[in-house]
């Protein structure tokens, strides 16, 4: 049976950690209920424990490897029969192996362009018919400076992220008369623990908790306002190769 939600309802991928986790937060520090999505059940069941203890929200998390496109399309069939309405999905998940696009091998590049874009653009095309039923609905697609401009050792990940920002840029164009919103948001270096083993301090970077408040004030805004794009940086710019 599908659920009845009185409160708003958010999809977050790669919610597990980093970004995707305070964006998690924030939109259960408001009150949304919440759908997690990422690989990792330990980390998942942390925030969901976490979360609903903390907020009083309900939180369902689902396993899943987005790079697979059958196991998204079975946790997809799973949730399409218990809620009939959504009205935030945050596409973060998001994979990074640094390269050169005149070295990287072929396979990385597919499995970037797996999580970085086709997962975003399944899981929009999934989403759309139930955003449709939703309050102010909204699309977050997380880019990347990198997908702006040529990004130092950027290569396969600056090249699906430069996709994301065109597929998200597009998807806007195409919604904006059913009342669905589409906002990209292009972070630049952003603290999580992938960045712990460099020497490099959390000050020279944007806190997670920064990108996740700006998801949550691009919820605020009226149905008649959208977000369309916004990059973000450290204060000091883009991490240079001779800081690390």
């Amino acid at each position: 049976m599908a659920k009845r939600n009185k409160n708003p309802l958010a999809l977050i991928t790669g919610a597990g950690r980093g970004i995707g986790s305070s964006i998690a937060e924030q939109y259960a520090s408001v009150g949304f209920d919440l759908i997690l999505i990422a690989r990792s059940q330990r980390e998942l069941l942390q925030q969901k424990n976490k979360l609903e203890k903390k907020y009083a929200i309900r939180c369902n998390v689902v396993i899943a490897d987005l790079s697979h496109a059958e196991a998204l399309h079975q946790a997809l069939h799973k949730l399409a029969s218990q809620y009939k309405r959504l009205d935030v999905l945050v596409n973060n998940a998001g994979i990074y192996t640094p390269g050169k696009v005149s070295e990287q091998p072929e396979a990385e590049l597919r499995k970037m362009l797996d999580i970085n874009l086709y997962a975003a653009w399944r899981l929009s095309q999934w989403a759309i018919p139930l955003l449709e039923k939703g309050r102010k609905p909204l699309i977050i697609n997380i880019g990347s400076i990198a997908g702006l401009q040529p990004y130092p050792n950027g290569g396969a990940y600056s090249v699906s992220k430069y996709a994301l920002v065109g597929f998200s840029k597009n998807l806007r164009n195409e919604l904006m008369h059913t009342g669905i919103r589409v906002s990209t948001i292009n972070p630049g270096a952003t603290w999580s623990n992938s960045w712990k083993n460099t020497r490099l301090s959390k000050s020279r970077m944007m806190p997670a908790e920064d990108i996740a408040a700006l998801c949550g004030l691009i919820y605020q805004f009226s149905g008649s306002t959208v977000l369309e794009e916004v990059t973000l940086r450290p204060l000091l710019g883009d991490i240079r190769d001779d800081e690390f």
